[in-house]
């Protein structure tokens, strides 16, 4: 008789927004669920694993509400499964219908990897890594946690391990684990990391759904594919088996509600109900186009939010590193400053010890000027002293030589005297003087004979050290 709910999740997202559906009347409604495809790598040859579609119809009351989670693709992590509960149901019960999403694929290949794929079973898949593999959740529970941030898909009641990375179960809000470097689709996906960090290898995490799909590892080059969701239909929903199957969806999930067939008291008002609630249905589905842009603008602000976070994380790294560079040059700066002061230092020592010996210099020069001054002192004293004693002997040569003059005069008056004596003694004795006077002259002039010849040898010596 028509489809009266159909929407269909947008994006890569690890968040999203529930859905409720209230039946107009009672009667058969089909219902169809399909979950979220998995996410991959960047270095992924091939999709990840496909989601699950599950088509049954169940018998609803007039005013019965229902609850709609509607999965979303993972980003590099694994898809998130779809949900159809009853609203408030009591505790275990309630489920009506789940699809699994798929697992997050790495280096996808046909033969290993079929498993990455959600299934028709309650129970999610197991893994396939190179390096680790793990067994999916049974019962409702999160898939195994495998290392290297593969974690497990998240269940009905269950979460997958480990807390962050592994999916939120349906009952915990559905929240996508995040990976290192990747996210979960919103219906229990998990996170994995491609290429994890310090200790390089591959991760992927499991798809969503009733059971969670188990996470996987590998090494840097190998092949990893984690296990896809488990899918459920409780006992009141009729299956169509021919309709439903594992591994079919691409991209996000979806859930579509038609109504089958009223029960026949209802017939009577079918049209007038229809017509009212056509008019509903055309306002409804325009605030519920508008609330599904909204949601998928808030997913986008959140996913834009996690990637400033990322880039906000990586800032702050970023600033600690300079932050060390920069205590590291400040020490630099205080060696260079005190290595400066040292040299300054140095440098003060070295002028002092430059001024010392310019000191030095000067007071050498000024005792070598002494010396020179002293020398000329003693040249010219020397001179003087030499020029002195031969003022001096010339003075005395020429003494000598007027003691010589002297003495040749005093030898000619001493022979004058002789001569004069000889002539008075004849005087004397051809007058008759008497002897005695005669005599005394004669001594008198003896003496003085004698006196000048004794100034002679004195001449004689003179002129003999005059030769000398």
């Amino acid at each position: 008789m028509g489809v009266l709910f159909e929407y269909q999740s947008s994006g890569a997202s690890r968040y999203g927004e529930d859905r409720i559906f209230t039946a107009p009347f009672a009667g058969t409604y089909r219902i169809t669920v399909a979950g979220a495809q998995g996410g991959k790598s960047w270095v992924v040859l091939g999709d990840g694993g496909l989601g699950a579609k599950m088509v049954g119809t169940v018998e609803m009351k007039e005013g019965q509400t229902l609850d709609i989670r509607v999965g979303k693709r993972g980003h590099v992590g694994g898809g998130g499964g779809s949900f159809v509960v009853e609203h408030s149901p009591q505790e275990g019960e309630g489920v009506i219908i789940v699809a699994g999403g798929g697992g997050a694929t790495v280096r996808k290949d046909e033969e290993n990897c079929e498993c990455a794929d959600a299934h028709l079973l309650p129970e999610g898949r197991d893994s396939y890594g190179e390096l680790t593999s793990g067994a999916g959740g049974e019962m409702g529970e999160g898939g195994e946690f495998c290392g290297l941030w593969g974690g497990g898909g998240g269940g009905f009641y269950g979460d997958g391990p480990p807390a962050g990375i592994g999916g939120q179960s349906y009952v915990n809000g559905g929240a996508g684990g995040i990976g290192g470097r990747s996210a979960g689709g919103f219906g229990g996906g998990a996170g994995g990391d491609p290429a994890h960090g310090e200790d390089p290898g591959l991760g992927a995490g499991g798809g969503g759904g009733y059971s969670g799909g188990a996470g996987a590892s590998s090494e840097i080059d190998g092949i990893v594919a984690a296990g896809g969701g488990g899918s459920y239909s409780s006992e009141a929903v009729e299956l169509d088996n021919e309709e439903s199957e594992g591994g079919f969806i691409e991209g996000n999930g979806f859930v579509i509600i038609e109504l089958v067939e009223a029960e026949p008291g209802e017939i009577f008002s079918i049209s007038t109900k229809r017509k009212l609630y056509t008019d509903a249905l055309e306002g409804f589905s325009m605030e519920r186009y508008l609330t599904g842009l909204s949601q998928e603008a808030l997913s986008a602000q959140r996913f834009i939010l996690y990637g400033a976070g990322e880039r906000l994380s990586a800032r702050r790294k970023l600033l600690e590193m300079i932050q060390e560079e920069l205590s590291g040059e400040r020490l630099l700066l205080r060696l260079f400053a005190e290595r400066a002061a040292g040299e300054r230092l140095l440098r003060r020592a070295s002028e002092d010890s430059f001024t010392a010996d310019r000191f030095l210099r000067e007071i050498v020069m000024r005792e070598y000027q002494a010396g020179r001054n002293l020398k000329e002192i003693i040249e010219l004293l020397h001179i003087d002293g030499e020029r002195n004693l031969g003022r001096g002997e010339e003075l005395s040569l020429n003494a000598g030589r007027y003691l010589a003059e002297l003495a040749g005069d005093n030898w000619s008056a001493g022979r004058a005297l002789e001569g004069l004596l000889a002539e008075r003694w004849a005087t004397a004795r051809s007058l008759g003087w008497p002897l005695e006077a005669i005599y005394l002259d004669s001594v008198r002039l003896l003496r003085s004979s004698r006196y000048l010849r004794w100034n002679e040898d004195e001449k004689e010596k003179l002129e003999f050290r005059d030769h000398y």
